[in-house]
């Protein structure tokens, strides 16, 4: 395990893909709970170094809260925010 901030990430146990696609049942594919799961699926990926899964769970995750939200959204824009960051980064 490696401690980054306040929290840990396990490269074994963490972030599995197969917790969205049961979100994507139990929801369907366009709801705000897959989005916010998709979201914390990038933030884990990208905390692993992992750009194209982290930036691919992004943009799905920022896909599917413009089709919900009104423009000006907070959960949209902390989104965006995130997506940026990542393309920020060296």
């Amino acid at each position: 395990m490696r401690a980054s901030g306040s929290w840990t990430v396990s490269r074994s146990r963490v972030a599995r893909p197969s917790a969205i696609a049961t979100f994507d049942r139990a929801y369907g594919r366009r709801n705000f709970d897959t989005a916010v799961a998709l979201n914390n699926l990038a933030a884990i990926y990208q905390q692993r170094g992992e750009r194209a899964r982290a930036a691919a769970a992004y943009a799905r995750a920022l896909t599917i809260k413009k089709a919900l939200l009104a423009p000006d959204h907070p959960s949209i824009a902390r989104t965006a925010a995130n997506l940026r960051t990542l393309n920020l980064e060296p």
